[in-house]
This record gives structure tokens, sequence and C-alpha cells, in this order.
């Protein structure tokens, strides 16, 4: 099978973990001066990582879904290669 050098990745996934590394960084922010390594901060750290993912809402995700017609027809334009999306 030919693959496109530059084809996208047309997983929408990608586009929900860009959304989530966001709204995790802005509640880590808020909640920590900085990094550390040590337990309890780890656990905190995995506390805030289940609530985020878990609180994500699925307005972007049913967002995604709906434009996945309108990528697939950009990249059957684009015959396959990258498209700005």
């Amino acid at each position: 099978m030919e693959w496109p050098e530059q084809s996208p990745d047309l997983n929408p996934i990608e586009n929900l973990w860009g959304d989530f590394k966001v709204r995790f960084h802005k509640r880590f922010v808020d909640m920590f001066d900085h990094p550390s390594k040590n337990l309890e901060a780890r656990y905190q750290y995995g506390e805030v990582v289940q609530d985020v993912w878990c609180n994500q809402g699925m307005e972007i995700v049913d967002a995604l879904v709906k434009s996945m017609p309108k990528r697939c027809q950009l990249v059957i334009e684009a015959e396959g290669r990258w498209i700005k999306y």
C-alpha cells in the first residue's frame, strides 16, 4: 500500500490530547509553584490528571466527531497530503 509522506493524522484523539494538555497545565500551574518528584506530589499530579480527564466534557469530543467528514473530504481533495486543520 502506498502512503503519502505528508499524510495527515486523522485520529481525533490527537486534538483531544492537545486540549487535555492545555487544561492540565493550567490546573498544574494554579496548584503548584514548581514540579516536584516527591511521592506526595506525584500522587497529587495523578489526581489532577484523572480529574482533568474525567471532566473533559463531551463538547470537544462531539465537535471532533462532527469535523471528521470535512477533514476526510479535505484529505481526499489534497490527494492524501497534509491539510491545514
